[in-house]
């Protein structure tokens, strides 16, 4: 079953469970609008896709969310989740390390980096 998973690094707010809602009103509203003329009706609900928000190392700060998010994303792909039930997502299931922000930072950094000398070599070739 297809399930949606809130990786909330900021706890103790209180609208997290709308932002579940919110997201299968979405998708019904889409399908709606783009499938269901060719594929029929479908029904996006609790029961059909379930919604959990696991339990993750929460950030200190109100401005690190893109970066946690980015570590977020990073680790779920490395190390997917392989059961979705409630009880999977009681343990902490993402960890972020001690430094992780400032490592995750400077990857974005270099890549940013990488990308403009990358950028900047390639104008030189062109106006030659």
């Amino acid at each position: 079953m297809p399930c949606i998973l809130v990786f909330d690094s900021l706890s103790g707010i209180e609208h997290r469970s709308v932002n579940v809602k919110e997201i299968r009103e979405f998708l019904q509203v889409t399908w709606n609008m783009r499938k269901e003329a060719n594929f029929g009706k479908a029904t996006f609900s609790k029961s059909t896709i379930r919604g959990y928000i696991p339990n993750v190392t929460q950030q200190s700060n109100g401005c690190d969310c893109g970066i946690f998010s980015l570590y977020y994303a990073e680790a779920f792909f490395d190390k997917p989740i392989r059961r979705y039930c409630k009880a999977c997502f009681e343990v902490p299931c993402i960890q972020v390390e001690d430094g992780s922000g400032l490592k995750m930072r400077a990857k974005i950094q270099d890549i940013i980096l990488s990308k403009w000398k990358a950028s900047k070599e390639h104008q030189k070739v062109k106006t030659k």
